[in-house]
């Protein structure tokens, strides 16, 4: 059986700023940008080339949610909600991102 993993959901605090972090600093492609609500979006964003996996850039909701922006992988995560692992950085970008 082939296993794969399609998305994995990134908490943030802003649908914007998290597609401007990923796609202009990081080099990330949007993949989809597409409103469910008022106030929630299906927001997807792949390196260029590695659309297989992507990651759904979830708005945190709720005080609980919220909570969790920059604290759901223990590390290299920052307080706003952007995160850098390593094997989907582009060659030649550093593992640091803005404060």
């Amino acid at each position: 059986m082939i296993q794969s993993i399609a998305h994995i959901a990134l908490v943030v605090d802003d649908y914007d700023e998290a597609i401007k972090f990923y796609t202009e600093k990081l080099n990330f492609t949007l993949l989809e940008d597409t409103p469910q609500s008022e106030t929630k979006r299906w927001v997807l964003v792949a390196p260029k080339g590695l659309e297989e996996c992507c990651l759904l850039l979830a708005k945190g909701a709720g005080e609980e949610q919220r909570s969790r922006i920059g604290n759901q992988t223990g590390r290299n995560v920052s307080r706003d909600g952007r995160f850098a692992v390593p094997c989907c950085l582009p060659r030649g970008t550093s593992r640091s991102h803005p404060s």
